[in-house]
């Protein structure tokens, strides 16, 4: 069996840039918990998983959260939990 090597790099962002990439995230987030159906039914068959429709706009928000803040805030799995039902 082979050992993977990985090597991460440093992406060094200017805090504006970051803030207005964090804002595009928020924006993508918010119009996809927004969404009708048909758009969540789309987004659905293009990721071939008919959880995606919940767990994008989590993802989104948790890396603009990530940017902006060094972190990504959740705190309790629950409420992650609770986000993708609403869907």
């Amino acid at each position: 069996m082979s050992t993977a090597q990985i090597r991460l790099t440093t992406v060094t962002l200017d805090m504006g840039d970051a803030i207005e990439l964090s804002e595009m995230l928020d924006y993508l987030a918010d119009w996809l918990r927004t969404a009708g159906d048909d758009v969540r039914a789309d987004l659905a068959r293009f990721a071939l998983d008919h959880t995606a429709p919940g767990y994008l706009p989590r993802e989104l928000t948790r890396f603009s959260r990530l940017l902006v803040f060094g972190h990504d805030g959740t705190t309790d799995d629950h409420e992650q939990g609770q986000e993708a039902e609403r869907w």
